[in-house]
């Protein structure tokens, strides 16, 4: 049996619109945007490292909301935000209710997935940190993938942190040990909206 040109075009065409993706992904591009803050990503604590490591210690069990502790090692920690977080500072386009994602595993267009490392640097009697993005992606789309079985699933788009999570982080550190004239957080997190906060 041997398949037409014209079945063979139809069936290439199908498979290509499957794969280029739904829910306005080509358009993300109208609905995203950027705007780099300026907050610092490192910064110089006044009191030695014992005191950071107790406060980051602290930091894991405390819900520090929007931040999520999420491990801790001798000189590293890590923290990230919630799924499902949508801030107006990346994405500009409508926000998608529950009811609005089918299937809902296929993620909600314009959510912010972050996570972050934070590096721990001992200086005498004072202790540097330095916060480095591990995963900054914007959701733009949903498309369907065949492996490892046929579904539809969202589409991520790398994008740039402004800095206001991490400075966001060293701003709760700074409070926890009681740090004096650290420079105001640039950015807000009024209009954002994650579980939890609704």
């Amino acid at each position: 049996m041997s398949v037409r040109p014209k079945s063979l075009l139809l069936i290439c065409a199908v498979f290509v619109a499957l794969s280029v993706g739904v829910s306005g992904y080509g358009l993300a591009f109208l609905h995203t945007r950027y705007e780099n803050l300026g907050n610092p990503t490192v910064y110089v604590f006044s009191v030695p490292v014992g005191r950071i490591k107790e406060a980051l210690k602290v930091y894991e069990k405390m819900d520090t909301a929007p931040l999520r502790a999420s491990f801790y090692s001798e000189n590293e920690f890590g923290f990230s935000i919630p799924v499902e977080y949508y801030t107006k500072r990346y994405w500009t386009g409508p926000r998608e209710k529950d009811g609005d994602v089918d299937p809902p595993e296929a993620g909600k267009i314009g959510t912010l997935q972050a996570g972050f490392n934070v590096r721990i640097f001992p200086e005498g009697d004072k202790c540097r940190l330095k916060v480095e993005v591990r995963r900054f992606e914007l959701q733009v789309g949903r498309h369907y993938v065949i492996y490892p079985h046929f579904h539809k699933t969202g589409k991520d788009m790398k994008v740039k942190s402004d800095t206001y999570f991490e400075y966001l982080f060293l701003a709760k550190v700074g409070e926890l040990v009681g740090e004096k004239g650290m420079p105001p957080l640039k950015g807000s997190g009024e209009d954002d909206d994650w579980p939890g906060r609704r």
